[in-house]
């Protein structure tokens, strides 16, 4: 379990993780925000919702990240987010790390606050609604990336904002069943990395 968080944890370390980079681990790329403006950011909204049920079905507790790069107001956020209900469960609190933008100044530097959340958490909606509210308006003055892994299933997934998320799993099989659940909310400038990855005849 250790070595599965940190090879998606490493993902993390790239600031924009929705980049077209190369990764050690295969994943989808799904379109977030569809429709109307009026409405994109609700769909946006549900369909993050529908997708981390798809992750966390198998586990009743999921290792979330969250990132921060204003040190001033991390703490404040991470009570904010507890506040909503993204509580760590039992009394295990966040662990804290800091990590240097390898492409940035000296000053850059990430900080990311961990723990063990329920799956049945409520406070996703509102770490959600933080991550796709972001470019428009925002959302109670937050300001986070996150990554969610769930340990049973070996799947981590990355919303980055209203217009995308990553979903990426230990192996390409695993990701199958998901692709084909979801494949009408795979983004087509990928769906043709993505059929490769899985093995799939393009246009499957």
């Amino acid at each position: 379990m250790t070595e599965f968080r940190e090879v998606f944890t490493s993902i993390f370390s790239c600031r924009y993780p929705g980049a077209a980079i190369a990764l050690p681990v295969p994943r989808l790329r799904f379109e977030l925000a569809h429709g109307p403006e009026r409405t994109a950011l609700q769909e946006a909204l549900r369909r993050c919702v529908s997708l981390l049920d798809a992750v966390r079905r198998r586990d009743e507790a999921v290792w979330v990240e969250l990132c921060f790069w204003q040190e001033h107001s991390c703490l404040a956020q991470v009570q904010a987010l507890e506040n909503h209900g993204l509580c760590p469960l039992g009394a295990s609190g966040w662990e804290r790390e800091h990590y240097p933008d390898p492409g940035g100044e000296p000053d850059d530097v990430e900080h990311r606050f961990s723990a063990l959340i329920p799956s049945a958490s409520r406070g996703f909606d509102s770490l959600f609604r933080a991550i796709i509210w972001g470019d428009h308006g925002g959302y109670e003055n937050l300001s986070v990336r996150a990554l969610i892994v769930a340990p049973t299933a070996q799947f981590g997934f990355s919303p980055y904002d209203d217009r995308g998320a990553d979903l990426f799993a230990a192996k390409a099989e695993s990701l199958l069943p998901l692709y084909r659940e979801f494949e009408s909310w795979i983004l087509d400038f990928d769906r043709s990395r993505i059929e490769a990855e899985l093995g799939l005849d393009h246009g499957a």
